[in-house]
């Protein structure tokens, strides 16, 4: 920005976004659009992929996956005009879960020990869990079969299994400030409940915003959200 003949820099407040698709199919094109409204709107904005857990990985190499990409990030910040007090982190149903895994990890050695991962510098100063797909963990068979599938056999007996399981990981009030959103066209809301009673059972700062139906407005929420956050950091 010029002003009087000089050059003024403007630090930008930054999103990191990661896309769902239950932890095995989409990718991030899928949310180009919703990133470039975000861009559009005045943020500084990365869009990531991780390895599907179909095939390419399992739900701890996903984990991996979005911390390296924090990593890498946080590596490569300096060229941009961003403001690090105000990096906000967007996760859209698998993509929610994986961004809080990603966060509690850093936050803990415990849980780097257990599983094995290295963790993020990158300082996260909010999140938004958009439809979040919080507790596949839970014992009903299509759940089980889930499992299968993007966990490694035996997956039962590995150490790192019950620290998958939100409601039991202590370091839970290590997040900060979150956003969290749903509505009633989700089939998986009841997980996004259950999210939102363990931040309440552990007094967590945080918004809950519930819709009706399907909406744009889900996402532009969480943009308010970020810019209202931004202007109090």
């Amino acid at each position: 920005m010029k002003m009087n003949n000089r050059l003024i820099f403007i630090k930008i407040s930054f999103i990191i976004d990661l896309h769902g698709g239950g932890f095995f199919y989409t990718y991030k094109e899928f949310n180009k659009l919703y990133d470039l409204h975000l861009a559009k709107n005045g943020f500084i904005v990365f869009n990531v992929n991780y390895r599907l857990a179909f095939n390419d990985a399992k739900v701890p190499g996903q984990i991996q996956d979005v911390i390296s990409a924090l990593n890498w990030i946080d590596n490569n910040l300096d060229p941009c005009p961003v403001d690090k007090n105000r990096i906000y982190l967007i996760g859209e149903s698998a993509g929610a879960y994986l961004t809080t895994m990603a966060v509690l990890i850093s936050e803990s050695q415990r849980l780097q020990n257990i599983f094995i991962i290295g963790k993020s510098n990158l300082k996260i100063n909010a999140m938004a869990i958009i439809s979040g797909f919080m507790e596949w963990t839970r014992s009903e068979f299509k759940y089980w079969g889930m499992r299968s599938m993007i966990l490694e056999e035996g997956y039962e007996g590995q150490e790192y299994y019950q620290n998958l399981i939100l409601s039991n990981i202590p370091e839970i009030n290590s997040l900060p400030p979150l956003f969290v959103t749903t509505n009633a066209d989700d089939e998986l809301e009841f997980m996004t409940q259950y999210f939102v009673n363990i931040l309440e059972k552990n007094n967590m700062e945080h918004k809950f915003y519930y819709l009706e139906k399907t909406s744009k407005e889900n996402w532009d929420i969480c943009l308010i959200y970020c810019i209202l956050n931004g202007r109090k950091a």
